[in-house]
């Protein structure tokens, strides 16, 4: 029986992510009762490391993009060499386009994400 994931996007000091996901879980739980299954995920460092898996944005595969330091920074510097502007909409069309294998070998919040999902 599959789960709820719950993708937690931010800014956030080392306390805050490790009490963050039990935290949210109670409350999911609290609110809504029995649950098969809930978990909390945050991307490392932010939710646009998954976006570097994206083959159009990084020729040069990193081995992990969840160790880019600041990966928001990161695409928005290759989207701009490449004379793009990183707004929502190409947040969003990147997503649509991601090589999903590419993104779960590469990083590990993301198969969780997936595993919870499935």
């Amino acid at each position: 029986m599959s789960g709820i994931g719950i993708v937690v996007e931010g800014d956030y000091d080392e306390a805050i992510v490790r009490a963050l996901p039990s935290d949210l879980r109670n409350t999911v739980q609290n609110r809504m009762g029995s649950l098969p299954s809930v978990r909390v995920v945050i991307p490392v460092r932010a939710i646009e490391a998954w976006l570097l898996a994206h083959p159009k944005v990084c020729r040069s595969d990193y081995e992990n993009p969840e160790d880019v330091l600041n990966p928001k920074e990161e695409l928005k510097r290759r989207l701009r060499s490449k004379g793009i502007n990183y707004i929502p909409k190409i947040a969003e069309m990147l997503a649509e386009g991601l090589d999903v294998e590419k993104v779960l070998n590469r990083c590990q919040s993301f198969k969780t994400f997936k595993d919870t999902l499935l």
